[in-house]
């Protein structure tokens, strides 16, 4: 009911936060396989954090099949990270922030509108599609 954190312990999981900021974190991709996850942070100012201070490099986070909403933060955690979604898995956030450098958000469908959200520095945009960034007035942010 207040600030709470949630940590994602297997697949098909379903969290929900309530009021306050609340901290989903999603330790490793694994976690995202199969019936993925549901996760869905209320009221407040919401984050996902895909790993953590021990999480190995070079992991890849798919959230194709999990369902994301009323999510405002993503904090990626480990360095070269490559996290992958559809367009609207990405565009309701206002924040993604990576501790390290070298991470890849990348959309699976033809767009990757993120026009309202601020880009650490860390952070590099991939469409694997044939489709087009529309990135109106991306705000990079420093990531600190």
């Amino acid at each position: 009911s207040g600030d709470d954190t949630f940590t994602l312990t297997s697949g098909g999981d379903a969290l929900l936060g309530e009021t306050g900021n609340d901290t989903f974190i999603i330790s490793t991709p694994t976690l995202l396989r199969g019936d993925g996850a549901s996760i869905s942070g209320g009221d407040g100012s919401d984050t996902v954090v895909l790993g953590t201070a021990s999480s190995s490099s070079g992991l890849t986070f798919s959230l194709t099949n999990a369902q994301i909403a009323s999510i405002e933060i993503l904090n990626i955690i480990p360095a070269s990270v490559i996290v992958t979604g559809f367009s609207t898995t990405f565009s309701a956030l206002s924040t993604i922030n990576t501790t390290s450098t070298g991470s890849t958000i990348t959309s699976l469908d033809d767009n990757l509108n993120l026009a309202a959200v601020s880009i650490g520095s860390g952070v590099v945009l991939n469409v694997s599609e044939s489709g087009d960034f529309l990135n109106g007035n991306l705000n990079f942010s420093t990531g600190r």
